[in-house]
């Protein structure tokens, strides 16, 4: 008499961390047992080999909050803003940079400099990003802004409306 089973694996969706990228191997063994063993042919137990493929991901939130300067007064000081987001990536994958855009940009309508860095602190300076691993959990980042002091700005009323540009988050990894 034969007799066929298929068998499935099952990875839990519930884990706490991402694992790292790549493609997993191991051997499975299965051995069969009956209440008459003579009636087992065949070698026992048998192995099967075991693959797992984990793709490269990183995931962001869907929305950012909004880098808000507040009010800049012509030829005034420098303001500085800050923003954050979680992010989670595989262990140990690189991410070669995370980038928002520019450096920097002018707020059009009333040339207004600023700058632009990632960092993982809220403190500004420099960007450390580089050589930076997934941790399998979420990693906040940072978005600083510094709008430079001494600038004029071209308002023709004397109080300017609001202003504010889109800007776009790409990760690479």
């Amino acid at each position: 008499m034969t007799s066929t089973v298929t068998y499935y694996g099952c990875v839990p969706s519930a884990q706490t961390l991402l694992p790292a990228a790549g493609t997993f191997t191991d051997t499975g063994s299965l051995t069969l047992s009956a209440i008459a063993p003579a009636v087992l042919g065949g070698t026992n137990p048998q192995t099967f080999a075991v693959s797992i493929s984990v793709p490269s991901i990183c995931t962001l939130p869907s929305t950012i909050s909004n880098l808000a300067f507040g009010t800049y007064t012509a030829f005034g000081s420098a303001l500085t803003a800050s923003t954050n987001f979680g992010m989670t990536c595989n262990q140990n994958l690189p991410i070669i940079s995370l980038d928002v855009g520019t450096s920097g940009g002018v707020l059009a309508t009333d040339s207004l400099y600023y700058t632009m860095a990632i960092n993982t602190t809220n403190s500004g300076g420099s960007n450390p990003l580089n050589g930076q691993t997934g941790t399998g959990t979420a990693v906040t980042y940072y978005i600083n802004g510094i709008m430079p002091a001494g600038q004029a700005g071209k308002c023709a009323a004397a109080s300017c409306a609001a202003q504010s540009e889109t800007r776009t988050l790409t990760v690479t990894y």
